[in-house]
């Protein structure tokens, strides 16, 4: 016989659900069903926080952005990359999250973790304008080695 299941907002992998309760000649059985939840292709979920890792150009890290992600229900999300974001860095958005079982209004939250895209191959002049940034960050970086303490090796130096 069909029986109608009820997947409740927010079980998790491997959670037990109780489907029905049969009763016949012997006796009163309980049905219950074990829950699969597939994994996605960008998304992984830790409790009811999700995770997923944003590959953006290293110029919008540098200068910031806003940019649009597709969530799991569909729904696009603007979110905001603040200008000097690092690579790595994750940023949390509150109540963006998988639904609390039993309590789908709470959600957890949903971290991006940002991950810097460069560029394959660069023309002439974008290699031209690259260098002069370079040289400019290698100058302001001279500037201030003397108020560091130790400054450790030069990541300015100039391959020719």
């Amino acid at each position: 016989q069909d029986v109608p299941i009820v997947i409740p907002p927010g079980i998790a992998d491997g959670s037990r659900i109780h489907i029905a309760r049969e009763t016949g000649r012997d006796g009163t059985v309980d049905v219950y069903g074990l829950i699969t939840v597939n994994s996605h292709k960008w998304y992984q979920r830790a409790g009811n926080d999700l995770f997923v890792n944003l590959p953006i150009h290293f110029v919008e890290m540098i200068l910031g952005a806003q940019l649009r992600l597709s969530l799991l229900s569909g729904d696009e999300l603007t979110i905001d990359i603040p200008s000097g974001t690092q690579n790595g860095q994750v940023l949390r958005i509150s109540g963006m999250g998988m639904p609390r079982l039993n309590a789908p209004h709470l959600r957890g939250d949903l971290l991006i973790e940002v991950e810097a895209f460069f560029p394959i191959g660069v023309d002439q002049k974008e290699e031209s304008l690259l260098r002069q940034i370079h040289d400019l960050w290698a100058l302001k970086n001279l500037r201030n080695l003397g108020a560091r303490r130790h400054a450790g090796p030069s990541s300015y130096t100039r391959r020719t």
